[in-house]
């Protein structure tokens, strides 16, 4: 465990501010809106756009971390994020084009270049608990959004706010440069080979076990991303709470999520099949949405942070099991081909969520009602994983 411990530590950092920063749209769009002359919702069009660049970033990076190394592929997708958040803060339209560029090109690396390294290092029996650590970065990096970026943007004003955040992700790039060279040390020497993108897609889905996962990934991710993106703006705008307690919330959701994740990592190598962690999972994140859009400004405050709170350890919880299980799943040698088809299966799904919960919104006037509805689909996700029966691991 000793030397998975350098390598753990520098993806949970590079992964919690990876997503810090493709949050900050979202958490801060209802102060920024006035100024930028956008509707609060139009953050569904950015998040989009932003998880549709990330698929493919994530389909394709397998030949650039193969060459630069997974370390390296991580400081950089740091330094893309960095320079999105100065373009959010710059907020012209060619601006915000760039800023969605630079962030979804960040976003998407992230996991297989992560499974590689980790894989290398991760000792038998740990893999779902590991990953479920290094996971743990993607609720804390939204949950530390949530609670530091809206106090900032009302003392200092919104674009100080991504300025000063943008600075931190760039020190943080330079204080990970001591551990590179021997976290990259075996990926040294490679060629640069220009990656097919439809191979990996292949791959996963000529494996049983392989399709399940991404099959869940996608319509999990739906969720997820409709979660993150909208819960500010559904308990401020619809629910009447401050901007700052909605931020809070937020910012539970995904404490409690970086818990699950660890506490359902545990579970999948400890007690039980992780096929039945994952689909129990998606039951239970489907009740936490129907509860959710159950929400009245009546409602005690309590009983909205308790049920967001199950809410996100579900619905964000789920992540670490799945990317430890696609790890575990793939064929010898294929970890980052299986990695990327992974993530762009999740991004797809990230990219659907949005766009069908702004659909939703636009049809049926209602946030509660689009949560309800992609909870369906989750559920049904779900029974379908309690009920399947077990196939076997690729050789």
């Amino acid at each position: 465990m000793k030397q998975v411990l350098p390598a753990l530590l520098s993806l949970l950092a590079v992964q919690g501010l990876i997503c810090f920063a493709s949050a900050a749209a979202p958490v801060l769009v209802t102060l920024a809106a006035g100024d930028l002359n956008v509707d609060p919702v139009a953050v569904g069009v950015f998040a989009t756009a932003m998880s549709a660049i990330a698929a493919i970033a994530s389909l394709a990076c397998g030949g650039v971390i193969a060459v630069l190394g997974p370390m390296r592929t991580s400081q950089l997708a740091l330094v893309a994020s960095a320079l999105g958040l100065l373009m959010l803060a710059v907020g012209t339209p060619l601006a915000l084009i760039a800023a969605v560029v630079l962030l979804g090109v960040a976003f998407g690396p992230s996991q297989p270049a992560g499974s590689v390294l980790l894989l290398r290092f991760t000792p038998p029996g740990w893999t779902n608990i590991v990953f479920s650590i290094r996971q743990m970065g993607v609720p804390i990096g939204i949950g530390l959004a949530g609670a530091v970026l809206p106090p900032l943007a009302l003392a200092y004003g919104w674009r100080w706010a991504l300025v000063a955040a943008a600075a931190g992700l760039l020190l943080v790039t330079l204080l990970l440069q001591p551990w590179r060279a021997g976290l990259d040390a075996e990926t040294r020497g490679a060629k640069l080979v220009f990656p097919s993108l439809s191979g990996p897609l292949k791959l996963v889905w000529s494996i049983p076990r392989l399709r399940r996962l991404v099959t869940l990934s996608f319509i999990y991710s739906m969720l997820q991303s409709s979660l993150i993106t909208f819960l500010v703006i559904y308990l401020n705008g619809e629910i009447g709470l401050s901007l700052v307690l909605a931020g809070l919330i937020l910012t539970i959701t995904q404490v409690t999520a970086a818990c699950g994740r660890l506490f359902w990592g545990i579970v999948a190598d400890r007690w039980s099949n992780p096929r039945i962690v994952l689909g129990g999972l998606g039951i239970a994140m489907s009740i936490g949405a129907w509860l959710t859009a159950a929400f009245t400004p009546d409602w005690p405050i309590e009983a909205i942070v308790a049920v967001a709170a199950a809410f996100g350890g579900t619905a964000v919880g789920w992540n670490g099991v799945y990317v430890g299980q696609l790890a575990q799943s793939a064929p010898a040698g294929r970890v980052s081909e299986v990695g990327g088809a992974g993530g762009f299966a999740a991004f797809s799904g990230v990219t659907a969520g949005p766009f069908a919960f702004t659909i939703l919104l636009a049809l049926t006037g209602s946030y509660a009602a689009s949560f309800a509805l992609i909870a369906g689909l989750t559920a049904s996700v779900g029974l379908w994983l309690l009920l399947a029966p077990p196939s076997p691991a690729p050789n």
